[in-house]
Order: C-alpha cells, then sequence, then structure tokens
C-alpha cells in the first residue's frame, strides 16, 4: 500500500511540473494598444463557427491580457454610478471622470491617478437611476425613478458647487440620450405609439423628430436628432420583433427579424440578437451593404460599443453558455454573470473576434461589465460593473 501511494505522489509531481513547464516558456502576448486604435482591429484571420462560447474563437497574439496585468484594470468608485464621463480640462489638459451618483443624482469629479474627488453638484434628484454627462462636462441629463418612464432633469455645471443649476425637461421620458451638440434625445409614450424628440440646451427648442407606431419600443440613438435612429420592439422570446431604421421622419424595415430581438446599431454596422427554438443566436448587419450575417458568438447587444468609424465593436460576452432562458432572466434582472471583453471586426461578411481581457480571470473577482464607453484618445475602456454598478477602468 505504502508503494502504491509513493508511486502516485511521483506521477503527481512529474504531472505538476509539466504544467509549470508549459506556462513558463508558453505565456500570452502583450499589449493590445495597436489592435484597438480608432476601432480598426488590423488584419483578422476568419474564425471557424461554433454555437457557444470557446476560447478557440479567439484570435492567437497580440490582444490577450495576462493575468498579471491587474494595473491595467481598475475599480474607479466604490458607490454605484447612474452614468460618467472622461473629461479633458481645457485649462490644465488633465484628464478627469465625471459621474453621477446613484440615488442622489449629486455629480463629482475624480482624478483616476490620485483618486482625489471632489462634488461638482449640490443638486439634489432624488432617486437618480440613469444618466449622460457631456464630454465636456458643462452639462448632465438625468432620469429619476425607474429607467424607461421617469423623469429628465437637466444639470447645469459651472465648475462651482453652490451655482450649479438645474432644471426639470419633461415627466415621463422612455429611451433617451444627450449628444456631442448639447442635444437630448428621448421618446414619449402616446395612445398610439411613441414618439421621438430633440431638444436643444444651447436654444432651448424642441422638435419632434419622429413617430413610432408601437409604444413599447426600444430606440438606439444616432448621434444627432436629424441623424438615422434605429427602432425596435420591445424584445419578447414569444414574439416576433423587427428592426427598422428612422431617417428624417421615415420609418423603414430593415433585413432583421426574429423572436425576443434586440439590437444596438449604427451607420456602420448593427448587432442584433434573438432566438431561434432554445437557441440564443447573433447577427451582424452592414447597412451600407445590405448584409446580414451569423455571428460566430452570442452577443448581447446592449453590452456592445460600436465604432462610428469602420465595422467594429468592443462588446462584454459572457464568460459561460447563455442557457435557455438565461438572456430572457437578464434583461429581468433576474440573473448576471461574469463577462470577457472582446473586440468584433468585420471584413467582407466575415466576423473576426480578440480577447481583450478575461475579467474574472484578472481581477479575481465576478464583473459583468455594461455601460461601456472609450475615451477620446481610445486607449482606454470604461465600464461599470452590473452587479453593483461601480464604474471601472481598463486601459489598453
Amino acid at each position: 500500500m505504502k508503494r502504491l501511494f509513493l508511486i502516485l505522489a511521483i506521477c503527481l509531481i512529474i504531472a505538476l511540473s509539466a504544467i509549470w513547464g508549459y506556462l513558463l516558456f508558453f505565456g500570452a502576448p502583450e499589449s493590445t494598444r495597436e489592435f484597438f486604435a480608432n476601432f480598426n482591429f488590423g488584419n483578422t484571420e476568419e474564425t471557424t463557427p461554433i454555437p457557444e462560447p470557446d476560447n478557440s474563437l479567439f484570435e492567437e497574439g497580440e490582444g490577450v491580457s495576462e493575468p498579471t496585468e491587474l494595473d491595467a484594470l481598475r475599480q474607479l468608485t466604490t458607490k454605484p454610478v447612474a452614468g460618467y464621463a472622461e473629461v479633458i480640462d481645457q485649462a490644465s489638459s488633465s484628464t478627469f471622470i465625471y459621474y453621477i451618483e446613484v440615488g442622489t443624482g449629486h455629480i463629482f469629479k475624480l482624478d483616476a491617478i490620485t483618486g482625489t474627488e471632489e462634488r461638482l453638484s449640490n443638486v439634489t434628484i432624488p432617486n437618480a437611476q440613469l444618466g449622460y454627462i457631456h464630454e465636456d462636462g458643462s452639462v448632465a441629463v438625468v432620469q429619476s425613478a425607474a429607467p424607461g418612464d421617469g423623469e429628465l432633469t437637466i444639470v447645469e455645471l459651472t465648475g462651482a458647487l453652490d451655482t450649479a443649476n438645474s432644471f426639470p425637461l419633461i415627466g415621463a421620458a422612455h429611451d433617451f440620450t444627450l449628444t456631442e451638440d448639447r442635444e437630448v434625445l428621448y421618446t414619449l409614450k402616446i395612445n398610439t405609439g411613441l414618439e421621438g424628440y430633440s431638444y436643444n440646451i444651447e436654444t432651448k427648442v424642441t422638435d419632434q423628430i419622429f413617430t413610432l407606431p408601437f409604444r413599447e419600443a426600444v430606440v438606439s440613438w444616432g448621434k444627432s436628432g436629424d441623424a438615422t435612429h434605429f427602432a425596435y420592439p420591445k424584445a419578447d422570446p414569444r414574439l416576433e420583433g423587427y428592426l427598422y431604421n428612422v431617417s428624417n421622419g421615415v420609418l423603414t424595415r430593415e433585413p432583421v427579424s426574429g423572436f425576443g430581438l434586440t439590437a444596438k446599431g449604427n451607420n456602420q454596422m448593427v448587432l442584433a440578437s434573438k432566438m431561434e427554438g432554445d437557441v440564443y443566436t447573433s447577427i451582424i448587419y452592414i447597412p451600407e451593404k445590405n448584409a446580414v450575417t451569423e455571428s460566430n458568438y452570442p452577443i448581447v447587444p446592449e453590452k456592445c460599443l460600436l465604432s462610428e468609424a469602420v465595422t467594429s465593436a468592443v462588446c462584454a460576452v459572457p464568460v459561460d453558455p447563455i442557457p435557455t432562458n438565461g438572456i430572457t432572466n437578464w434583461y429581468k434582472g433576474i440573473t448576471t454573470g461574469t463577462d470577457r471583453l472582446i473586440t468584433i471586426s468585420t471584413t467582407e461578411g466575415n466576423d473576426a473576434f480578440l480577447l481583450l481581457i478575461d475579467l474574472q480571470q484578472v481581477s479575481g473577482r465576478n464583473i459583468e461589465a455594461i455601460n461601456i464607453s472609450a475615451s477620446p484618445l481610445q486607449d482606454k475602456l470604461y465600464f461599470q460593473n452590473n452587479l453593483d454598478r461601480t464604474l471601472w477602468l481598463y486601459t489598453i
């Protein structure tokens, strides 16, 4: 018996030595900066379609983050965040992160290098849940109550705590966003559907920009009120949904549809997902070419950041395969998971994937990334952890 244990111990030592030797000589590569610049990820090889997440789908070489790169991944806040923006101070050229606190609507200025924090607004917005801050740090729009039908408040930031000003914009907005041109785009429910509006903060002029023939709808906003927007009926796995684009007030159906359809897009590309029986599948649609291809990887469109320049995107995708009812429960807020950040690059109808970072592997924590954005220089990714809505930074 002792001899048997001795043999087993020797075998175990040999196996561990082999694993250690493999890790020593076959490490992961280094930076992803070259691939991320301008959302143009360079030449990518064609990938092989597979039905569920698998590491073999990702390209080897640059782009795989080593677990030792913990310094590149940082938690910026311990408070839950309703909205945020990277702001460059014009006078000092210093970079700060402005964010809106959940519940109070208070706006803070954070120095990501020193960790110092300054409150910019004494305006309290009860039950603040969602918001956007302009990239110049001069104004924010905040929604109170449950996201989807809450009151919108505009907060003007002057740089001094006591002089911040606010005024209500609308009582029960549905979808909304804040554009680079300082427009608040939002929808309002009417008896026959949804109406889309643009409010110019500078001129204080409100214009109606479209009407949708369904009340329960989601809008993927364009860059301005007169840009192209995409819309679809609120996702339901029991109902077939259709994707529409809205341009100059005209509603046009796109060649994308499916049960439980969700989508996010711009003029360059649209990412969409649907249920085919019990299988969650994703679609990449290129409007300019009217080309629809099935994605090799299941994508939750709302967890993606799309490039405005090329047909590329950064997405947070789950580590584990999405179960049959998992995506429905995710939209209901019942279930969460942990993610990888990947890039998607589409060329000639073929989509290629590149792993940026496995958030759990690097941090040792469960992180589900939502509300992803890139810095103006595209050297940093910001996102929130859906588990607690804290703000995180990943330096490319």
